[in-house]
């Protein structure tokens, strides 16, 4: 699969469970993030900054080598399964 494949993959999956979460009554995404902001601010925020920042690529963009644990941790599993 792809990059592309998989973004397409992922962004499939939300909207389906997004109109599943509406019919259904259960909460939407985003208003689980709004609990999580409630009950653990700085972890939400904290996990919502490490994402955002990997995929606009700021550690790379701000020369600062491996200080991308998102990549990093892909490069863990990618060697476990070598």
């Amino acid at each position: 699969m792809t990059g592309k494949q998989a973004w397409a993959v992922l962004g499939l999956g939300i909207v389906t469970y997004e109109a599943y979460a509406v019919r259904s009554g259960n909460k939407l995404l985003s208003e689980v993030v709004d609990e999580w902001l409630e009950t653990r601010p700085v972890l939400t925020h904290a996990a919502v900054l490490l994402l955002a920042g990997h995929l606009l690529n700021f550690p790379e963009r701000l020369h600062v080598r491996y200080a991308d644990p998102v990549h990093l941790l892909a490069l863990a599993v990618g060697a476990t399964k070598g």
